[in-house]
């Protein structure tokens, strides 16, 4: 053993890892001349061991802290427990507070402090032997329809103890039900707009919506496209309002005629409420008449104006949407003409004038006119077009700058993103929609994706059956969304949903691709000249139609019996209606005067595997059997 140069041959000497006392004697070996020193080195190992295992094992038995997550409903406390891992001979202490929510997927969770929760800090104090304190945090009743919340206690700064778990979630749970939604009735003057307050019955944290359309309803005297627009709507109210209801005004225009008529109504229905409850529902609109038989004034007469400055590419058809701001029970022309601007006209564009005629009636018009696709680099260009002379009506924009842009995009240089194309399949394999865009973009795009059903009919059995409706997510094809992202240059995505197979008939079912938000990347409107149309995709049924059939092939009833019921059968229940053309055969029995039975129409209600035909007998006895024409 080497002796080191800090150690007295007969003292006992500070080792490495051993304690260190800063040059602290432990203790002095009584030794007298003559004494090997040999023994003193070993007694200093053993002691230097014996100490390091002392330092070490007092560091692992050093409590820990830790504090648990806990929830509680809006306007109780939440109670945190903070607990030490194993009881102290020492006083321990540690400081804590509270710190708002911080969720970065979800704003709407976050709780805030003098909204949602009173902030609270300090510090705990554990007497010796105490393991366990508790923090109580008070929480904020409110009215608001929200989600549940949450926000954070911390400890830091322990004395006598080690942090171990320091943060806790503290989740505020809401206790509202969702709000009830109400419309109110509403009044105009015929060719102004009916105004109908639609509100909330409490606040709302989360986004809600609802679906409003005008409709004739029982006892109404207006009539659609006549007297008002009976166009849907749907309405989003924004969540983040934790104090007062929402309230909104749904608006339905009417249209000014020159009859003399009694005030006429409609009717407005809520329905397809997401996250609402419905309340009152429907509302009446009243159409109070302004005629008395006399012609109209020309402050009445309706404007005729160019609805957007449209732009295409080069080689396109401009679209030009001409409209008027209200229906006219008279015939509405505009002269129309184009111009050159930067854009010369017969050079890049052919030139168009001419008179543009409303129908009465009617309320929008369309006016194409082609451009030229050259090789030449020259920018964008434009064109206008200017209308005058109106009869029957009042201008109001009456120019629209066209602009023709060098390739197929925006203005601003975006393609444009639509779907392009679908396949069908039959049930039970994916259907696909092909995602395209117009041109490569020089930066990378994104589109967000949904399948949704798209109808178009019901079931109808005639001769060979026949289905055609909408398909269900869930039911149909495996909800599918996501987000197309296009790298630059690329311009092609394709969009698999998968379908489901199942035992019923159907016939074909109808889905489509909705796209939204999309990044450096736009849709084509009625700005572009070309809206993006409709591509639907097919799910082909592979099931066995249902087969209709007489509960019996030969019935009989006494004559002057009144009405007799014949029963068919269908093989299978089905979702949607089903309808059967029947017809009789001649027999011995002549029609009118012993049977009231010619031919018709009988439906077997959804869910049903039975209806009746009612035949009259008249003064003699009669035997049929006949079968369905279809």
């Amino acid at each position: 053993m080497v002796r080191s140069a800090l150690c007295h041959p007969f003292r006992l000497c500070r080792t490495a890892g051993a304690y260190r006392a800063n040059g602290r004697e432990l203790m002095q070996i009584g030794t007298s001349r003559g004494h090997r020193p040999r023994l003193a080195y070993w007694v200093i190992a053993v002691v230097g061991m014996t100490l390091t295992a002392f330092v070490d094992t007092a560091a692992a038995q050093t409590p820990r802290l830790n504090v648990f997550n806990e929830n509680a409903l809006e306007g109780d406390d939440i109670v945190f427990k903070v607990l030490l891992s194993r009881s102290s001979n020492q006083s321990v202490t540690v400081q804590y507070t509270t710190a708002d929510g911080a969720d970065r997927l979800n704003s709407n969770v976050n709780a805030q402090s003098g909204r949602d929760f009173t902030a609270a800090s300090g510090t705990l104090t554990f007497a010796p032997g105490e393991t366990g304190k508790t923090v109580r945090v008070s929480t904020t009743e409110d009215r608001a329809y929200e989600w549940n919340e949450i926000f954070y206690l911390r400890l830091s700064s322990p004395t006598n103890a080690r942090l171990g778990r320091s943060t806790a979630t503290g989740t505020v749970d809401n206790d509202d039900s969702p709000p009830t939604v109400s419309v109110s009735d509403g009044s105009a003057t015929e060719g102004d707009e009916v105004q109908f307050k639609v509100s909330l019955s409490a606040p709302t944290g989360r986004s809600v919506y609802v679906d409003l359309k005008p409709e004739v309803g029982t006892g109404d005297t207006a009539k659609p496209l006549d007297d008002f627009d009976d166009r849907g709507l749907e309405f989003a109210m924004a969540g983040g309002t934790d104090q007062e209801p929402i309230s909104f005004t749904a608006r339905v225009a009417t249209v000014d005629d020159d009859i003399d008529e009694q005030d006429e109504t409609f009717t407005v229905r809520l329905s397809n409420p997401r996250g609402l409850v419905l309340g009152d529902a429907t509302a009446t609109g009243t159409i109070v008449d302004d005629d008395d038989g006399t012609p109209p004034p020309p402050k009445d007469l309706p404007t005729v104006r160019i609805l957007v400055d449209p732009n295409v590419a080069e080689g396109r058809w401009m679209t030009f949407y001409m409209t008027l701001s209200k229906r006219s029970d008279r015939q509405v022309s505009v002269q129309y003409a184009t111009s050159s601007g930067t854009a010369q006209s017969g050079t890049d564009f052919v030139p168009a004038s001419g008179l543009l005629t409303f129908p009465a009636g009617d309320t929008g018009e369309v006016l194409y006119v082609k451009t030229t696709r050259d090789s030449v680099d020259e920018g964008n260009e434009t064109f206008t077009l200017t209308l005058s002379s109106p009869i029957h009506a009042t201008l109001g924009k009456a120019t629209a700058t066209a602009t023709i842009t060098e390739a197929d995009t925006d203005v601003d240089g975006s393609p444009f993103v639509e779907v392009e194309a679908s396949t069908d399949a039959t049930e039970g394999k994916p259907v696909t929609f092909t995602v395209r865009l117009s041109a490569p973009g020089k930066k990378q795009a994104t589109v967000q994706y949904e399948a949704q059903g798209r109808a178009c009919g019901v079931i109808v059995v005639n001769g060979k059956a026949s289905a055609c409706r909408v398909a269900k997510s869930g039911v149909d094809y495996v909800a599918t969304s996501g987000t197309l992202t296009f790298a630059p240059s690329e311009t092609e995505k394709t969009v698999s949903v998968p379908t489901i197979d199942d035992a019923e008939y159907e016939g074909k079912e109808y889905l489509k691709l909705k796209l939204s938000n999309p990044t450096n990347a736009a849709f084509r409107t009625l700005r572009t000249g070309n809206g993006s149309r409709l591509v639907e995709a097919g799910i082909l049924d592979d099931d066995p139609a249902p087969v209709a059939s007489f509960a019996s092939q030969a019935s009989s009833v006494r004559e002057n019996a009144g009405t007799h019921n014949v029963t068919i059968n269908l093989s299978s229940a089905q979702s949607a209606a089903i309808t059967l053309n029947y017809t009789e055969e001649g027999g011995t029995a002549t029609h009118g005067f012993d049977y009231g039975l010619l031919s018709g129409e009988v439906s077997v209600p959804a869910g049903a595997t039975t209806a009746t035909i009612p035949v009259r007998s008249s003064t003699t006895a009669w035997t049929t059997a006949a079968r369905p024409s279809s």
